[in-house]
């Protein structure tokens, strides 16, 4: 994907110079990964679109706040080092800060510039990728969810998420006309009504996303358990292996963090409850049952934790590094983190995937202000790109 931005100039006798050698930047910005940068006008650029500006010369800076003062922060001052583009940038920047702007200069090495308008174009892709996501609510969410009920009004306002309500009775009865959806799983260590029950619940879910169009969902899971005396553990982890965003307990905002991922990175994420804290190590664990397959690199299956009941996966994810996140209700606070996977456990006293992790900033957070139970874990470092794609829809 491509970044435009607006392109200032003075006109001179050293255009044709000045045109040269920012080609040249541009080619060594695409050289290390960067992405194309195409020229724009003002009146083209609209939410999502970033407000990028490349600064070419000196005495540009006039120019460049009447084209502003239309458009929406932030601002993204390109600025090479040739032909006073950096000292023009650096006036505009302190105009804009001192207007309560959010602003911020692109300068340096070739690499440095690529690393940050890369972060810029992903997170723009994310908005972008969120903008009519149809997100499925399959029943209310867990009784004891009691912090993550949402603001449905500011999920569709800043995120543009649409979300469809589907009733427990529906699904219910779609698991009893279905036939087991297909897996390549061994399942014949369970009992045949177990691995049967599991995999209805799996072809119910699919039948529902068909039905409604749905590019994800969250499950009141836990009602099965009395209902299909089955759990939809096996089902959330494999939606989530066949790209169908998943989580369970009916959590919205874990939900929403997960599609963010998942458009972010085009890989699946793990959900998982924060099940121990060591501040002075700055370590946590965090367990659930409903990891995806296709982060691991091996597993073992089990019955759900808590209730001894269907199927369940203990996954080993590599170590390595890893985000760390969660929206808020209100849809506009997060977490973010880099973190260390450092361990994956196998304690019999939790849920049956179990991280340890190092994390970059305090774990302190989750024993003093967390947004609620659930986070999201998916292995890389993404905490920049997530941090850029709220900063671009005005949540910073």
């Amino acid at each position: 994907m491509e970044l435009g931005a607006m392109f200032f100039v003075v006109p001179g006798p050293n255009m044709e110079q000045i045109e040269n050698e920012h080609q040249k930047m541009f080619g060594k910005i695409k050289k290390t990964g960067g992405p194309e940068l195409v020229k724009k006008e003002p009146e083209e650029f609209s939410f999502p679109q970033p407000s990028l500006v490349l600064v070419q010369s000196g005495g540009t800076e006039k120019a460049i706040i009447e084209a502003l003062e239309r458009l929406s922060a932030p601002f993204y001052l390109i600025a090479g080092d040739k032909f006073n583009a950096l000292p023009a940038a650096m006036e505009v920047l302190t105009y804009l800060r001192r207007k309560g702007k959010d602003a911020e200069i692109i300068h340096g090495p070739p690499e440095l510039m690529a690393r940050r308008l890369k972060e810029i174009r992903e997170a723009k892709r994310t908005i972008k990728g969120l903008s009519g996501l149809r997100l499925g609510m399959v029943g209310d969410p867990s009784d004891w969810l009691v912090a993550s009920s949402v603001n449905q009004d500011n999920l569709e306002k800043f995120w543009g998420i649409d979300f469809v309500k589907v009733e427990m009775d529906e699904l219910e009865e779609f698991i009893d006309r279905v036939e087991p959806a297909e897996t390549n799983l061994d399942l014949n260590c369970f009992p045949p009504e177990v691995a049967r029950g599991s995999l209805k619940i799996l072809a119910a879910l699919e039948e529902l996303i068909r039905k409604y169009d749905l590019q994800g969902l969250t499950l009141r899971c836990f009602d099965l358990l009395g209902s299909k005396n089955n759990t939809g553990c096996l089902g959330i982890s494999l939606l989530n292996d066949r790209g169908i965003i998943a989580g369970c307990e009916g959590d919205v905002p874990a939900l929403i963090s997960m599609a963010i991922i998942q458009i972010l990175t085009g890989k699946p994420s793990f959900m998982a409850n924060p099940a121990q804290i060591d501040p002075e190590n700055n370590e946590l664990i965090l367990a659930h049952c409903t990891v995806p397959l296709n982060l691991t690199e091996g597993h073992t299956l089990h019955s759900h934790f808590e209730s001894g009941l269907g199927v369940a996966l203990r996954g080993k994810i590599p170590p390595g590094p890893c985000t760390v996140f969660k929206i808020g209700a209100d849809g506009r606070d997060y977490f973010v983190s880099r973190g260390e996977i450092i361990e994956n456990l196998e304690r019999e006293d939790l849920c049956r995937t179990q991280l340890k992790i190092k994390l970059e900033k305090p774990v302190s957070y989750f024993l003093s202000n967390p947004l609620g139970n659930h986070h999201i874990i998916v292995p890389g470092d993404y905490s920049e790109q997530i941090k850029e794609a709220f900063r671009i829809a005005g949540l910073k």
